[in-house]
């Protein structure tokens, strides 16, 4: 008689799929030069621009502290865009 083998997914078919890959999982770094925590907060390079960097909680708050969106306008475009 052959032995039968257990399966450890309690009759929930589904379950086998969860969790089976051994794949690394990829994580982001920081931008700023020496911080290895992840980088999962986007910030934007410049204004009107689709590139953004990658920045670690503490590095986004203080970079948004210190962004000026008006920077380079001039205050006719300044008060058109604040209304």
């Amino acid at each position: 008689m052959a032995k039968s083998t257990r399966s450890n997914d309690w009759g929930f078919p589904r379950w086998r799929a969860y969790g089976g890959e051994r794949a690394a999982t990829q994580v982001r770094l920081c931008d700023r030069h020496g911080c290895s925590e992840p980088g999962d907060r986007p910030a934007p390079k410049a204004p009107n621009k689709p590139d953004r960097w990658y920045f670690c909680e503490r590095h986004a708050a203080e970079y948004n502290k210190n962004w000026n969106y008006f920077e380079g306008l001039t205050a006719e475009e300044a008060a058109s865009r604040e209304a």
